[in-house]
């Protein structure tokens, strides 16, 4: 309810400011930069393998878990010019989208002690946290050219007053952002997750104390590797809104 009504707000605005607008001035094409966001990922090792089991749909003991969400936010400067009537002119003056992840790595209590079976069994999701990172390169080094129509189509506003002339703009671009924006960045990540392929993992032996641990949960390695549990990882967007200034 509280986002239709901020998309109401702005077509309102808008509607008083397009008639406005035809006076302006013309604006400079909108500056539009990407910028991927990288984080640490956090590893988790409180969880026992019943319990990463039991965090998704998996049959078994999970001695491991990789979990992602969606990270999207805008960065954006306005231009203004101010008319001899006191007419405010705004149009973007530039606009950075910001996109990237916020992960997590479960490592189940019973794998977490031994240093080396940790490794190993964080190797084994590795192939989907390189998914995310190509899919996050791709997507960034054609977003400009690809959203450069949608950047100019938000155009320019007009209003008596500085701060509500920005209004209007910052609407179209929290919608862009959210609706086009991070919905398909989200649909690329989901369709690259969906292909990868984790059958391939080399388990590091660790003096026999990877398959040993494995033994504890009852699940082999050939299992493991056989089921690709982490593979079908829905990414989660956040909740709509132009975040940054």
């Amino acid at each position: 309810m509280h986002r239709l009504l901020l998309v109401a707000a702005g077509a309102a605005a808008l509607g008083y400011g397009s008639a406005q607008a035809a006076s302006c001035p013309a604006f400079p094409p909108t500056a539009i930069k990407f910028l991927a966001v990288t984080s640490p990922i956090e590893r988790d090792t409180s969880k026992t393998a019943k319990e990463l089991a039991a965090m998704g749909t998996a049959t078994r003991p999970q001695p491991v878990k990789y979990e992602h969400e969606i990270a999207a936010s805008a960065l954006r400067s306005v231009g203004l010019q101010t008319l001899p009537d006191g007419t405010v002119c705004a149009a973007l003056a530039e606009i950075t989208f910001k996109l990237g992840f916020k992960r997590k790595l479960y490592i189940a209590k019973e794998f977490s002690e031994d240093s080396c079976v940790a490794a190993t069994m964080a190797d084994y999701e590795s192939p989907l946290i390189k998914s995310d990172d190509d899919v996050l390169a791709q997507f960034g080094a054609t977003l400009a050219q690809t959203y450069a129509a949608d950047v100019a189509a938000i155009g320019t506003n007009a209003d008596k007053n500085k701060d509500e002339v920005q209004k209007p703009l910052l609407a179209k671009a929290s919608a862009l952002l959210n609706d086009k924006i991070a919905a398909a960045f989200e649909q690329d990540v989901n369709a690259a997750t969906a292909k990868v392929d984790l059958s391939k993992w080399n388990k590091a032996s660790c003096d026999g104390a990877t398959d040993r641990a494995l033994a504890s949960i009852s699940v082999k390695a050939e299992e493991l590797k056989d089921t690709n549990a982490g593979a079908q990882l829905p990414a989660q967007r956040p909740p709509p809104g132009l975040n940054g200034h």
